[in-house]
């Protein structure tokens, strides 16, 4: 018998009844023997209950104890608020999803993946239309608990350092900076592959990170408005923009890893790694981190007269002009850079740098408010200076700022800081960082430190039971007059749709950050569906 329970009334008679005190009640398990091999045995009058064997218990490795599943489309709009700059594009169009899926697996395991992708197209002012699609390998995480120790491995992010808008500490992710050329908000990080093993020892917590591979940030080279070089900015930046002598399909997938001439091979020695320890005295927790990885973006070495054949050829395309040939200087140049092809010179070098960094940061609550702060230290990091050649400096910074909550609607976050650069050598200005006006001193020789502080403010307040919220995003480099502005409107039409209209403002003096990028202004309106 094959049934789970099966519940018979056997007798020799036909004869069929309520079994009394004389009766004899049996139970058989079955174990899919035939019926007529029990029967045989059986007296007259009585009961018998046949079942099958319950099975036998199975360990099971995993069993999963809770499911959550969430999925969002997005898209956006954006349009530029003014055409100043040549190829800026004229408008936008984002389309992107994302699947969050998390699974408890058993008390001790869990795994959480959430893959996502980003297409966006963007059309500039002389009708020129690129396109691109962002599908980096997704963050997904295997995690085991035990006690006190917890393991994770996959492809992770991380959030190191107490601040909110400025961490330093906050460097084991690389960031994808086609997104958003500032770097904030985890949708800019790039998910790494790498192990991380976490004890808690009481108020003692410690963590520990090995990335194995290296991973590097990516970055748009030419002809998107967020471009690192931008058209009509940067030496050079015109010829590379022109779709008749680069494929801009070509030039967006890989134009930032071809520049990279000696990229790190996938070999331990070239693992990062990473250490943290955080003590939690009730309302403040002090940190310290150690990390062993790799600078942000690349070291870039390109041949100076390459840099100005390039700028006189761009130029004149823009200007509509024939190829500078008649100029006695691209002459001069051009033949420098035949020799030094003919000597086996190279003229393009890229490469990245070993980053050391030490932080401590550490947070203190003290109701309505919450104090951070974050110092960390490069002992070597990559910078460039007005003639776009690379230098290597030390590279302290630190912030300091204040959390504010007023109930549930209102929140205020402000933070001060200051990058210092030391050991800069006295020959050269840094980029951005430093007016476009002549070095202190014209030798090499001497070394001097330059400290640029700045601040950066956020401030949210939620109306209509948090279904309308208005944003305000502000940073602003002090020295050098730059501004971003970034406000936010936002409705929560139900719990499916979701309304955002924002806007962005960049500022500047014409050798600053914002200066250069002043052409970016836009206004944008967005759609999110979720479930």
């Amino acid at each position: 018998m094959n049934s789970a329970l099966v519940v018979g009334w056997l007798a020799a008679s036909s004869a069929v009844g309520t079994a009394t005190a004389a009766d004899e009640i049996i139970i058989i398990d079955d174990g899919g023997l035939p019926a007529s091999s029990l029967t045989s045995t059986l007296a007259e009058d009585s009961s018998v209950i046949v079942e099958d064997a319950p099975p036998a218990a199975v360990p099971s490795f995993f069993d999963i104890t809770k499911a959550r599943a969430n999925f969002r489309v997005d898209a956006r709009f954006a349009m530029d608020t003014s055409f100043d700059r040549r190829g800026e594009q004229v408008a936008e169009l984002w389309l992107g999803a994302r699947l969050e899926l998390d699974l408890e697996l058993s008390d001790r395991w869990a795994f959480y993946a959430a893959p996502r992708f980003d297409y966006v197209t963007g059309i500039s002012r002389e009708g020129d239309d690129r396109q691109l699609v962002y599908a980096l390998f997704p963050e997904a995480q295997l995690t085991f608990r035990s006690g006190p120790f917890l393991v994770r491995a996959g492809s992770l992010l991380f959030t190191w350092g107490s601040s909110d808008l400025v961490s330093p500490i906050d460097v084991l992710n690389p960031f994808d900076l086609r997104r958003n050329l500032l770097g904030f908000g985890q949708d800019t990080k790039i998910p790494v592959l790498a192990a991380e093993v976490v004890g808690n020892f009481g108020p003692l917590t410690i963590r520990g990170v090995v990335q194995p591979f290296f991973t590097a940030s990516r970055y748009q080279v030419t002809g998107w408005d967020f471009s690192v070089l931008q058209t009509g900015g940067f030496p050079g930046a015109d010829v590379l923009s022109n779709p008749e002598l680069f494929n801009p399909a070509y030039l967006d997938r890989l134009g930032d890893e071809i520049l990279v001439t000696d990229r790190p091979r996938d070999r331990p020695d070239n693992a990062t790694l990473a250490a943290r320890a955080t003590l939690s005295l009730g309302e403040l927790e002090l940190s310290v981190s150690a990390i062993h990885g790799w600078d942000t973006l690349p070291r870039l070495i390109l041949d100076q007269d390459l840099i100005f054949v390039a700028g006189a050829f761009g130029a004149a395309q823009a200007d509509g002009r024939p190829p500078p040939f008649d100029d006695s200087e691209v002459v001069g140049a051009l033949g420098r850079l035949q020799r030094a092809v003919e000597d086996g010179r190279t003229l393009l070098q890229g490469s990245y740098l070993r980053r050391d960094l030490l932080g401590i940061d550490g947070s203190y609550a003290l109701d309505p408010f919450v104090f951070k702060f974050d110092v960390a230290y490069t002992f070597k990091r990559t910078m460039y200076d007005w003639t776009y050649r690379p230098t290597t400096i030390g590279w302290l910074s630190s912030s300091l700022g204040v959390e504010y909550f007023y109930g549930d609607n209102l929140q205020v976050i402000v933070e001060g800081f200051v990058q210092t650069a030391v050991d800069i050598e006295s020959n050269i200005r840094l980029l951005y960082l430093e007016a476009n006006t002549p070095p202190p001193s014209r030798f090499v020789g001497g070394f001097r430190t330059v400290a640029v502080p700045g601040v950066v403010a956020l401030v949210r307040y939620l109306f209509l039971d948090g279904d309308l919220a208005i944003d305000l995003a502000v940073g602003s480099l002090l020295t050098r007059g730059d501004l971003a502005l970034i406000p936010t409107i936002t409705w929560r039409v139900d719990d499916h749709h979701q309304l955002a209209l924002s806007g962005a403002l960049l500022e500047g003096q014409s050798d600053s950050y914002g200066g250069f990028y002043t052409n970016t202004d836009q206004v944008s309106v967005s759609y999110r569906l979720s479930y």
